[in-house]
Formats: structure tokens, C-alpha cells, sequence
């Protein structure tokens, strides 16, 4: 996995490179090599593009094994409830941020569910969680199926 260990003489351009090869904003792209060294999860045909970007601008990336152990999302399976996201509404990001927010997911994950609506976005949650889901996604514009 492509790590950033050093931002180098030139952090702007790094995180710029980063926002540019990994298709983020600027301020995702900073809170991704807030803490150094940065582990830069991507597709592994783009490692190759943005090591080169980063190292031109003068930053240290190294290839290193991803961190052990697997990620568990918050809302583990647990009962028959589903979530069903019908329309993201006007504010996709808001409801991008809601999404990963109550499920654990990552917010390239989130963004995804949104991009694809209609579309299931939790299942096998208790009937409490589910509701809980639902009135956070509601809350933030999004129209869920009941």
C-alpha cells in the first residue's frame, strides 16, 4: 500500500497531487495525510501516478503492508431491519456524510450508495438502529423508503 511518510518542502502541491490522482477535494485530501505516515488506500493502477506526482513535488512515499487486522463497521447484522435510500435529495453531500456517519462506512463507500439510489444501504439491523438510520438520512434531506 502506497504511504505518505513526508509531505516535503512542498505540502500544498502534495495534497493537491493526492486531490487530483485519488478524485477528492482539497480538504479530504488534507484530513488524509493529516497524521504522517498516511496510508493512501487506492485503485492499484493510480499507486504508480501519484507516487510520481507526490515525488516530484519533493514528498517521501514508500510502499508498506496496509494496517493488520480487518475494519468492522459500526452497524454490525444483528436483526431483519433494512434501510432503503429512494432519492439522496439536494444536499448529496450531507446525506454522503450521514451515511457513513451511521453505518461505518467509508465515505468513498457512502458516496457510492448515494451516486447508485435508489438502493439498499443497511440490512440486518435491529428495527431501533434502523429507524435511528432513517431519521438521520430524513434529516439530512434524503427520502428513505418507511
Amino acid at each position: 500500500m502506497l504511504t505518505l511518510v513526508d509531505l516535503g518542502p512542498r505540502p500544498d502541491e502534495a495534497v493537491a497531487a493526492i486531490a487530483m490522482v485519488m478524485d477528492v477535494g482539497p480538504r479530504r485530501a488534507a484530513e488524509l495525510v493529516e497524521a504522517l505516515p498516511a496510508a493512501l488506500g487506492l485503485h492499484p493502477a493510480l499507486a504508480p501516478v501519484l507516487r510520481e506526482e507526490l515525488e516530484r513535488v519533493g514528498a517521501v512515499v514508500e510502499d508498506r503492508e496496509p494496517p493488520p487486522g480487518p475494519v468492522v463497521p459500526i452497524s454490525t447484522p444483528t436483526g431483519d431491519a433494512s434501510v432503503t435510500l429512494l432519492d439522496p435529495g439536494a444536499d448529496r453531500l450531507r446525506v454522503t456524510k450521514a451515511i457513513a456517519a451511521g453505518t461505518g462506512l467509508t465515505l468513498r463507500e457512502a458516496k457510492h450508495l448515494v451516486e447508485t439510489a435508489p438502493g439498499v444501504v443497511a440490512s440486518g439491523l435491529k428495527p431501533d438502529a434502523a429507524a435511528a438510520l432513517r431519521e438521520r438520512l430524513e434529516a439530512a434531506g434524503a427520502r428513505v423508503a418507511p
